[in-house]
């Protein structure tokens, strides 16, 4: 069983882009990574764009933990890209 704890580094898969963010999950554990954290990166056309580099549905990313929200039995993250 996953226990993501603060600053904890995961390599996730993204599964939804939408303009607030992006919703990655690793194992069972679902994260957020709002467009806040999401410098410089541009939503356009499904994706979040900056320069030559996309993320999009099915890429594979490097996470950090920045906090961690628990409700009704259920653990949700936030995270951050790692860059």
């Amino acid at each position: 069983v996953l226990k993501p704890v603060i600053d904890m580094e995961l390599n996730a898969t993204i599964n939804m882009v939408f303009n607030h963010g992006i919703f990655c999950q690793y194992l069972n554990l679902p994260i957020l990574i709002p467009y806040t954290k999401l410098v410089e990166y541009e939503y356009i056309d499904k994706k979040f764009k900056k320069g030559g580099d996309e993320l999009q549905i099915g890429d594979d990313i490097n996470i950090k933990i920045t906090d961690i929200r628990y409700h009704n039995k259920n653990i949700n993250c936030i995270a951050s890209l790692k860059i």
